[in-house]
Protein backbone atom coordinates (compact mmCIF):
# COMPACT_ATOMS: atom_id res chain seq x y z
CA UNK A 1 0.00 0.00 0.00
CA UNK A 2 1.35 3.40 -0.99
CA UNK A 3 1.39 6.31 1.37
CA UNK A 4 -1.64 8.55 1.66
CA UNK A 5 -1.43 12.01 0.15
CA UNK A 6 -3.03 14.53 2.49
CA UNK A 7 -3.75 18.17 1.78
CA UNK A 8 -6.27 20.73 2.93
CA UNK A 9 -7.51 24.26 2.48
CA UNK A 10 -10.53 26.49 2.41
CA UNK A 11 -12.36 27.63 -0.70
CA UNK A 12 -12.62 31.38 -1.24
CA UNK A 13 -14.50 33.76 -3.52
CA UNK A 14 -11.74 33.70 -6.13
CA UNK A 15 -12.19 29.92 -6.40
CA UNK A 16 -15.93 30.45 -6.82
CA UNK A 17 -15.40 32.97 -9.64
CA UNK A 18 -13.00 30.67 -11.49
CA UNK A 19 -15.36 27.71 -11.17
CA UNK A 20 -18.37 29.76 -12.27
CA UNK A 21 -16.54 30.94 -15.38
CA UNK A 22 -15.36 27.39 -16.08
CA UNK A 23 -18.86 25.95 -15.73
CA UNK A 24 -20.84 28.64 -17.57
CA UNK A 25 -18.37 29.99 -20.12
CA UNK A 26 -18.37 26.95 -22.36
CA UNK A 27 -22.15 26.53 -22.17
CA UNK A 28 -22.74 30.11 -23.33
CA UNK A 29 -21.26 29.22 -26.71
CA UNK A 30 -24.23 26.90 -27.24
CA UNK A 31 -26.96 28.81 -25.40
CA UNK A 32 -26.73 32.15 -27.26
CA UNK A 33 -27.23 30.66 -30.77
CA UNK A 34 -30.22 28.66 -29.52
CA UNK A 35 -31.88 31.83 -28.25
CA UNK A 36 -31.05 33.64 -31.49
CA UNK A 37 -32.93 30.94 -33.41
CA UNK A 38 -35.88 31.07 -30.98
CA UNK A 39 -36.15 34.87 -31.07
CA UNK A 40 -35.73 34.90 -34.87
CA UNK A 41 -38.54 32.38 -35.23
CA UNK A 42 -40.82 34.35 -32.94
CA UNK A 43 -40.12 37.63 -34.76
CA UNK A 44 -40.64 35.96 -38.14
CA UNK A 45 -43.99 34.58 -36.97
CA UNK A 46 -44.89 38.05 -35.72
CA UNK A 47 -43.98 39.44 -39.14
CA UNK A 48 -46.12 36.82 -40.92
CA UNK A 49 -49.25 37.27 -38.83
CA UNK A 50 -49.14 41.01 -38.21
CA UNK A 51 -48.41 44.11 -40.19
CA UNK A 52 -44.77 44.26 -39.05
CA UNK A 53 -42.59 45.28 -41.95
CA UNK A 54 -39.26 43.82 -40.88
CA UNK A 55 -36.52 42.53 -43.14
CA UNK A 56 -34.91 39.17 -42.40
CA UNK A 57 -31.61 40.94 -41.62
CA UNK A 58 -33.32 43.21 -39.10
CA UNK A 59 -35.02 40.19 -37.52
CA UNK A 60 -31.63 38.49 -37.13
CA UNK A 61 -29.98 41.60 -35.66
CA UNK A 62 -32.81 42.16 -33.16
CA UNK A 63 -32.75 38.47 -32.26
CA UNK A 64 -29.00 38.43 -31.73
CA UNK A 65 -29.02 41.54 -29.55
CA UNK A 66 -32.00 40.43 -27.48
CA UNK A 67 -30.47 36.96 -27.03
CA UNK A 68 -27.19 38.36 -25.80
CA UNK A 69 -28.98 40.74 -23.40
CA UNK A 70 -31.30 37.98 -22.15
CA UNK A 71 -28.45 35.51 -21.54
CA UNK A 72 -26.29 38.21 -19.90
CA UNK A 73 -29.08 39.14 -17.46
CA UNK A 74 -29.83 35.46 -16.75
CA UNK A 75 -26.14 34.70 -16.04
CA UNK A 76 -25.86 37.79 -13.83
CA UNK A 77 -28.85 36.71 -11.71
CA UNK A 78 -27.54 33.15 -11.56
CA UNK A 79 -24.08 34.34 -10.51
CA UNK A 80 -25.47 36.53 -7.72
CA UNK A 81 -27.73 33.78 -6.38
CA UNK A 82 -24.98 31.15 -6.42
CA UNK A 83 -22.45 33.57 -4.91
CA UNK A 84 -24.81 34.29 -1.99
CA UNK A 85 -25.33 30.54 -1.45
CA UNK A 86 -21.58 30.00 -1.60
CA UNK A 87 -20.95 32.72 0.99
CA UNK A 88 -23.48 31.12 3.36
CA UNK A 89 -21.77 27.73 2.96
CA UNK A 90 -18.36 29.33 3.40
CA UNK A 91 -19.36 30.67 6.81
CA UNK A 92 -20.21 27.15 7.99
CA UNK A 93 -17.16 25.33 6.61
CA UNK A 94 -13.83 26.02 8.26
CA UNK A 95 -11.60 23.80 6.11
CA UNK A 96 -11.76 20.89 3.69
CA UNK A 97 -9.26 18.07 4.06
CA UNK A 98 -8.49 15.64 1.25
CA UNK A 99 -6.81 12.24 1.49
CA UNK A 100 -5.84 10.56 -1.79
CA UNK A 101 -5.26 6.84 -1.47
CA UNK A 102 -4.78 4.02 -3.98
CA UNK A 103 -8.49 3.39 -4.45
CA UNK A 104 -10.26 6.54 -3.28
CA UNK A 105 -10.33 10.21 -2.45
CA UNK A 106 -11.62 10.94 1.03
CA UNK A 107 -13.05 14.36 1.79
CA UNK A 108 -13.29 15.50 5.39
CA UNK A 109 -15.37 18.56 6.13
CA UNK A 110 -16.01 19.35 9.78
CA UNK A 111 -16.84 15.90 11.23
CA UNK A 112 -18.18 14.37 8.02
CA UNK A 113 -16.17 12.06 5.80
CA UNK A 114 -17.06 11.23 2.20
CA UNK A 115 -15.24 8.57 0.20
CA UNK A 116 -15.17 8.77 -3.58
CA UNK A 117 -13.87 5.48 -4.95
CA UNK A 118 -11.98 5.74 -8.22
CA UNK A 119 -14.14 2.94 -9.70
CA UNK A 120 -17.20 5.19 -9.23
CA UNK A 121 -15.64 8.26 -10.83
CA UNK A 122 -16.67 8.88 -14.45
CA UNK A 123 -14.07 11.48 -15.33
CA UNK A 124 -11.41 13.72 -13.83
CA UNK A 125 -10.44 16.93 -15.63
CA UNK A 126 -7.14 18.54 -14.87
CA UNK A 127 -7.50 22.30 -15.40
CA UNK A 128 -5.03 25.05 -14.61
CA UNK A 129 -6.51 25.75 -11.16
CA UNK A 130 -8.62 22.71 -10.27
CA UNK A 131 -9.17 19.01 -10.46
CA UNK A 132 -12.78 18.65 -11.58
CA UNK A 133 -14.08 15.23 -10.53
CA UNK A 134 -17.28 13.84 -12.09
CA UNK A 135 -18.74 11.12 -9.89
CA UNK A 136 -21.05 8.47 -11.35
CA UNK A 137 -23.96 10.13 -9.61
CA UNK A 138 -24.72 13.78 -10.26
CA UNK A 139 -21.91 14.94 -7.99
CA UNK A 140 -19.23 17.22 -9.42
CA UNK A 141 -16.37 18.06 -7.11
CA UNK A 142 -13.70 20.71 -7.64
CA UNK A 143 -10.45 20.53 -5.72
CA UNK A 144 -8.34 23.69 -5.94
CA UNK A 145 -4.73 22.91 -6.82
CA UNK A 146 -3.58 25.67 -4.49
CA UNK A 147 -4.45 23.32 -1.60
CA UNK A 148 -1.76 20.88 -2.72
CA UNK A 149 1.83 21.38 -1.64
CA UNK A 150 4.26 21.62 -4.57
CA UNK A 151 6.25 18.67 -3.20
CA UNK A 152 3.35 16.21 -3.68
CA UNK A 153 1.58 17.63 -6.77
CA UNK A 154 3.26 15.08 -9.07
CA UNK A 155 2.22 12.21 -6.81
CA UNK A 156 -1.37 13.48 -6.77
CA UNK A 157 -1.29 13.70 -10.61
CA UNK A 158 -0.08 10.10 -10.81
CA UNK A 159 -2.77 8.83 -8.45
CA UNK A 160 -5.40 10.66 -10.46
CA UNK A 161 -3.90 9.19 -13.66
CA UNK A 162 -2.37 12.36 -15.11
CA UNK A 163 1.11 11.34 -16.21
Amino acid sequence: MDKKLIFSGKMNEEDFKKLFIYQTGFKLIFIVPIYIVIFSGLLYLLKLYTAFDLSILLILVISALSSIIFVFIYVLFLYNRLKNDFKKDLEKIKEQRYVVEDDRISILVEKRKTDLYFKDIKNIKNTKDFYIIYHKSTLVLAIPKRFIDKSIINQVNEKLNFK
